[in-house]
């Protein structure tokens, strides 16, 4: 007599390939953290259709003025509307992010590749960065500061 299908253990696993996914299951920070950014991420792509004033446009006769319903988060001290500006400015912050990391991983791409076909490579990519490991970070900005301000070096 051959054995019938278990219908429980069948259930359970498509039960687990519909439920949400493991990030979500360990607790609710992840989940308000991602919807968090979501809505920001929404908001700021889509600033042209609902933000009320341009950005650089002067309102004089408003000058200073605090938050109203109006003006959500008031006028700043050049007669510039500070929600349209503070929308508009958060499509350049992620236009920038997003850059940066595209930018780091294809550099990255490319280190990792050429040091995983050329061991000559491979030996100077480490020692390059066995040097900038040696020096703390914390110790770093001191010495940017430094020459940067132009002190020292016989100034």
């Amino acid at each position: 007599m051959p054995s019938s299908p278990r219908p429980a253990s069948s259930l359970k696993s498509v039960l687990r390939l519909l439920s949400l996914p493991k990030i979500w299951r360990v607790g609710p920070t992840p989940m308000i953290a991602g919807i968090v950014l979501a809505v920001i991420v929404i908001a700021c792509l889509a600033a042209p259709l609902y933000v009320p004033y341009d950005p650089l446009a002067i309102d004089a006769l408003h000058r200073l003025k605090g938050s109203s319903a109006e003006h959500l988060l008031g006028i700043d001290s050049y007669d510039r509307h500070m929600f349209s500006r503070v929308v508009m400015g958060g499509r350049i912050s992620l236009l920038i992010g997003v850059g940066a990391a595209v930018i780091s991983v294809a550099v990255g791409l490319v280190i990792g590749l050429v040091s995983g076909f050329f061991r000559t490579a491979d030996a100077v990519i480490m020692r390059i960065m066995d040097s900038l490991m040696a020096i703390p970070s914390i110790l770093s900005w001191p010495l940017r500061w430094w020459r940067s301000t132009g002190r020292g070096c016989g100034r």
